[in-house]
């Protein structure tokens, strides 16, 4: 019972010490270290996204003033008379809109699609690989938490059930 113990013992004691800092101090102060940056990254993450939502609205904005102004100007045509000194000034004002909605706004698009949207979109897809990456370490912290625990339970055992062999042990 006792080897068998001791087994176990020596098991969680070799799994809690592969790859833990050394000191207890400075391993406190390197989990507030990676609490903070994981903090800051959130916070990135949180403005980025927030940055990208504001852009696509703004474009969604863009082209649905670019819309209007089309429209407006067609309902101008038929508000003026075909013999009106106006209309043709209508008919230029017309001539301009359909062309700044048709091409200018089709470079424009594309233009804030590759420069801005599409990029933005990229870095926001690998959020989600390093917060995996996180919620590993955490769990790997949790289990090397838990191991402790039972490797102190297991030496309360083990100096409670038999402290003269634990005291020749400990010799």
């Amino acid at each position: 019972m006792l080897s068998s113990l001791k087994k176990t013992a020596k098991k969680y004691t070799r799994r809690v010490l592969q790859g833990v800092h050394q000191s207890k101090d400075g391993n406190q102060q390197s989990e507030k270290e990676f609490a903070q940056m994981v903090a800051r990254f959130d916070d990135i993450e949180k403005n980025l996204r927030q940055f990208y939502d504001h852009i696509q609205a703004y474009v969604s904005a863009l082209r649905d003033s670019c819309t209007l102004q089309a429209n407006i100007s067609g309902d101008l045509l038929y508000f003026f008379d075909a013999k009106s000194n106006n209309r043709v000034h209508a008919d230029k004002y017309h001539t301009i809109c359909t062309k700044m909605h048709v091409t200018r706004w089709t470079e424009l698009s594309r233009s804030l699609q590759e420069s801005v949207l599409d990029p933005l979109k990229e870095h926001l897809e690998l959020f989600p690989t390093v917060k995996e990456m996180v919620k590993k370490r955490k769990r790997k912290l949790t289990d090397v938490q838990s191991y402790r625990r039972q490797v102190l339970s297991l030496a309360k055992t083990a100096k409670t059930k038999n402290p003269e062999k634990f005291k020749k042990k400990q010799e």
